[in-house]
């Protein structure tokens, strides 16, 4: 079995891989003359299609924390300039925030 054959070639991580490969490739070779090519097919594109969407879901909430961020950003400028403070007092303004408590500026 595998974790055998992973035992017998501890120190080497090629040949583990090389293993794991040609095994991953007789399954799978199993599984499609099992369902046959044209089942196969459609459960590649299905599968496919589950990561490239999730891959987009992902990268549509990354964008919507970055905009997030970035209107933090711009509203805490807006308090900057309004209480004209100068570059120090604004960099403890956004500190204190981000520790959650008040330091007098």
């Amino acid at each position: 079995d595998m974790l055998d054959f992973i035992k017998e070639h501890n120190n080497k991580a090629e040949t583990v891989i090389e293993e794991l490969q040609k095994r991953a490739l007789e399954k799978y070779s199993q599984k499609e003359e099992e369902i046959g090519s044209e089942e196969m097919r459609e459960l590649e594109r299905v599968v496919m299609l589950k990561v490239v969407d999730e891959k987009w879901m992902n990268h549509i909430d990354s964008m919507d924390e970055l905009k997030d961020l970035y209107k933090i950003q711009l509203d805490l400028y807006e308090i900057a300039l309004r209480e004209k403070m100068n570059a120090k007092n604004v960099k403890k303004f956004i500190y204190s925030i981000y520790l959650g408590k008040f330091i007098e500026v």
